[in-house]
């Protein structure tokens, strides 16, 4: 789990297997209490079916920040994120390839030292999952205390740390994709030459529910 904020945990009430007895589900995260935070969502307060009814054998395993656990054939291993409530991204190695989720979190600071931490964490990924909430890189800015990011930041992030694909993640649901300032407005910590999705080979951006996922053209001997 990167976090248990609700609209990332909200739906696991309804996922089926947690009810059939017999299935074993195990979840890792790396908060406090990770399983009263689950437990706490099916309170009468919040919802109609209580967390004992769920038959699964439910497993809770915490995880410590920047140290790797091998599960199932895989090398994972958490980085602390900037977030409100801490959130947490996941590097999942394995055969030589590399997946890194890293969602939700700001990047306040833009300086190298500040930023270095997160650019060696993501270094040479094969596919990076970006939190890009705000279309617009000064809003990201303004609302610094949301806990997001936007694309200019992570097309960036990835440039220097040579990602091989770069996927937007975690759009705001009320903007139109449109940014609500001029383009021209840039962060005086990020050269404009990186403020374009464009610039990066393999750039996917996953859109919301019901519209089409856009994918730049790979250049030739890219895969």
């Amino acid at each position: 789990m990167s976090h248990t904020h609700w609209d990332h945990i909200c739906a696991f009430p309804f996922f089926t297997p947690v009810y059939i007895p017999g299935s074993s589900i195990t979840i890792y995260g790396c908060h406090d209490e990770l399983e009263a935070r689950f437990r706490n969502q099916n309170h009468p307060y919040n919802f109609p079916v209580l967390f004992e009814n769920m038959a699964a054998d439910l497993t809770f395993v915490q995880l410590e920040t920047d140290t790797a656990i091998d599960i199932n054939g895989f090398q994972v291993t958490p980085h602390a994120l900037h977030h409100p409530g801490d959130s947490y991204a996941y590097k999942l190695e394995r055969d030589g390839k590399t997946f890194v989720y890293a969602t939700d979190v700001s990047y306040n600071d833009l300086t190298p030292e500040a930023m270095g931490e997160f650019v060696d964490f993501y270094r040479g990924a094969d596919a990076l999952v970006f939190d890009a909430h705000f279309d617009d890189l000064i809003e990201s800015f303004e609302k610094s205390d949301w806990g997001h990011s936007s694309s200019f930041i992570g097309v960036d992030i990835a440039l220097n740390a040579e990602v091989r694909r770069l996927i937007l993640f975690h759009h705001d649901h009320l903007s139109d994709g449109l940014p609500p300032h001029p383009p021209h407005r840039q962060h005086p910590q990020l050269p404009q030459s990186r403020g374009l999705p464009g610039n990066l080979p393999g750039h996917s951006r996953l859109r919301r529910a019901g519209s089409r996922p856009v994918k730049s053209k790979r250049p030739p001997g890219f895969r």
